[in-house]
């Protein structure tokens, strides 16, 4: 999955992507959700952009270091604004 988005990263396979990628086990999601935070979304596809979200979630508990990685090194501003929240709120409860 990686390196078909890397080749044809369209918005409709990128979304596509990002909603199956929602179906897989967290510890095979994460060469696939840095291949999507890789190139950046059009500013008006906020649903993409929000696809991509549903499908990172979840790993930030599972490793809050590398899910911060991933966001620094992506394209989305959103991806980014999320991750530090979610970050953040995993620390306050801890």
């Amino acid at each position: 999955l990686h390196d078909v988005l890397m080749r044809d990263g369209s918005p409709p396979r990128r979304l596509r992507a990002a909603s199956n990628l929602q179906e897989l086990p967290l510890e095979f999601r994460w060469d696939a959700a840095e291949a999507l935070v890789a190139r950046a979304v059009h500013p008006d596809d906020r649903n993409l952009a929000l696809m991509i979200w549903y499908a990172i979630e979840p790993l930030v508990a599972e490793d809050p270091k590398r899910t911060l990685k991933l966001a620094a090194d992506s394209k989305i501003p959103l991806i980014r604004q999320f991750t530090a929240r979610r970050v953040v709120d995993l620390n306050k409860a801890k």
